[in-house]
């Protein structure tokens, strides 16, 4: 039971920093919620297919937004 309790205080702690990202209207909340998002699309497919996804994280954490299409 110890450990259950561990791990709910460590997943509330994230979850609470999404809620505060996903609230925000700031442009580096977006970029890292928008990576959130590809990261999680990415996670359950098959290596040739996570690829792609997992560059499109990268580059929404650390891409240029003024250069963005």
């Amino acid at each position: 039971m110890k450990q259950a309790d561990t791990s709910q205080q460590v997943n509330h702690g994230w979850l609470s920093r999404v809620d505060e990202l996903m609230a925000s209207p700031g442009t580096e909340e977006r970029k890292y919620c928008r990576a959130l998002e590809y990261f999680h699309r990415a996670w359950a497919l098959d290596p040739r297919h996570r690829f792609p996804l997992l560059f499109m994280t990268m580059d929404s954490v650390f891409g240029d937004a003024s250069r963005a299409f």
